[in-house]
């Protein structure tokens, strides 16, 4: 059924309408007067026909991840019941519908975008929201007690805040004025999940959030997450909570706490990732007892001693380093999972996969120009049981060796663009996900212990093996196949007809 035909059935309730194939949504959506519930995500679609807000019962508008969209409808402000206006990802909208505060029902709000002129944050006063806020263009607003009357500090059920600044060139007053308006906009104390990008301010103004989980701070130019000490020598531990703490591009940043131990002020983290932050200096990761993940440069790893790494290690390797030398990882002997980011290539010794003989996740991501894996590599890894490589551009081919790894169950390879065929066995592999592999011919012929396939546009393979023990499988993207698992006459159909779950999409 196409859209037109779809707009016909006018006692609808509920739509979702989420192809990427939708790019205009007809003005016969008006007709639609019993609608509620109406999802557009992830369509192609850059403007709503003004017919829209005419829908006098609708309650949610999903508007997630459509890319293209750059205008909501002027009338939006009518749809009296609206209760839930999803706009997460819309990052081609330029601005809000006028009166947004008069949606006085609504409890989700995603996003909100200050404009040049209008679009005021006191728009957000009266609107008592939940869940997640994205509050993007804050470099717009000039006097923070235009970001006071938005009364972010109200708004109790509120559990996710973004805040963004986006400019090219940076004044000194601006800069105090950044630091205003993030004091103005200071959270609810309930607040889960804060995240903050563009702040150019020197200090971050953060008052006590004792349910803060997860905290990003990415291209900001603070020196210290923490500053503020409390009387004698007990520190004010803002972050009790926090078990995420995510820093991106922040070049002036020299510590996590001015003055005291960052084990006080950060009691609970488990998650650490650092990024292009040049001048921090490190504290005693071992310190946090409670750290299960850490995020690094390569360079950062020299750093860095055994008590200080996790059993889960993600490394990113810098443009600068042509080879990633496995045996870096030598002395981290009680690392579990390990993630390698952006490696040209990587070369192995056998002292460096002894290293790593407990190893049991792997993963490589955005290895761009790295051709194979080495000889041997994936041989000694004897406990792995699961490999993610997604992301490769030019890797030709997995190693033989990967038969040799008797403990591996899970298998995600994604965007492979020159992958043309698999080793021919996996004996004990039970999840085998394959996703944008557009010269892959065909699958392994004997996978035994097979229970869930799932296979995502890799348009030339046309036949399933024998699976004897599947027990779900999931195709998307593949008309040939899917004309070949038709139940009943498919040629491929005997060979899934026992699986209990199985979702095919041509």
């Amino acid at each position: 059924m196409n859209i037109t035909s779809i707009l016909e059935l006018t006692s609808l309730r509920v739509l979702y309408a989420t192809q990427k194939a939708i790019k205009d949504l007809p003005p016969s959506i008006g007709n639609l007067k019993h609608l509620r519930y109406l999802n557009l995500s992830c369509s192609e679609i850059r403007t709503l026909p003004n017919s829209l807000c005419t829908l006098w019962n609708l309650q949610t508008l999903n508007l997630d991840m459509c890319h293209r969209l750059v205008a909501l409808p002027k009338k939006l402000n009518s749809l009296a019941n609206l209760q839930h206006l999803c706009l997460s990802y819309c990052k081609s909208l330029c601005e809000m519908p006028p009166k947004t505060r008069e949606l006085n029902g609504l409890k989700t709000l995603s996003m909100f975008i200050v404009g040049h002129h209008r679009d005021k944050l006191e728009e957000l006063e009266y609107l008592n929201l939940s869940g997640r806020l994205e509050i993007m263009h804050l470099e717009r607003v000039k006097d923070h007690m235009d970001a006071k009357k938005a009364k972010i500090e109200k708004k109790n059920n509120l559990r996710e805040l973004s805040l963004s600044w986006e400019r090219k060139y940076l004044s000194k007053l601006e800069m105090e004025v950044d630091e205003r308006v993030l004091e103005a906009l200071q959270p609810h104390p309930n607040l889960e999940s804060l995240y903050i990008e563009g702040f150019s301010g020197r200090h971050l103004p953060l008052g006590e959030l004792p349910h803060l989980e997860k905290l990003h701070l990415k291209n900001v130019r603070v020196e210290y997450i923490i500053e503020e000490v409390g009387c004698g020598h007990s520190v004010k531990i803002q972050f009790l909570a926090l078990k995420e703490l995510h820093l991106t591009d922040l070049p002036n940043l020299k510590g996590l706490s001015k003055e005291h131990e960052s084990k006080e002020a950060f009691p609970n983290l488990e998650t650490l990732r650092i990024k292009h932050c040049s001048s921090l200096i490190l504290p005693t990761l071992s310190s946090f007892q409670k750290l299960k993940l850490l995020g690094c440069s390569s360079s950062t790893l020299c750093l860095l001693s055994e008590e200080d790494i996790p059993m889960n290690l993600e490394v990113d390797i810098e443009e600068s380093l042509t080879c990633f030398p496995i045996e870096t990882l030598a002395k981290f002997s009680k690392l579990r999972s390990l993630v390698v980011m952006g490696a040209k290539e990587i070369s192995v010794t056998r002292e460096g996969l002894q290293a790593l003989k407990d190893l049991t996740k792997l993963s490589l991501e955005h290895c761009w120009t790295m051709r194979c894996l080495p000889e041997g590599m994936l041989g000694h890894l004897t406990a792995l049981d699961f490999l993610h490589i997604w992301d490769c551009r030019e890797l030709v081919e997995l190693p033989e060796d990967i038969k040799h790894l008797h403990n591996l169950k899970f298998l995600f390879l994604t965007q492979l663009p020159m992958i043309t065929r698999l080793p021919r066995a996996f004996q004990k592999l039970t999840w085998l996900q394959l996703q944008d592999l557009p010269k892959l011919e065909s699958l392994p012929g004997q996978l035994p212990s097979l229970n869930r396939l799932v296979l995502i546009d890799c348009p030339k393979i046309v036949s399933i093996p024998a699976l004897p023990n599947l027990k779900g499988i999931s195709v998307n993207g593949f008309p040939q196949l899917e004309r070949r698992c038709q139940r009943g006459s498919g040629e491929d159909w005997h060979k899934i007809a026992h699986v209990r779950s199985i979702y095919i999409l041509p």
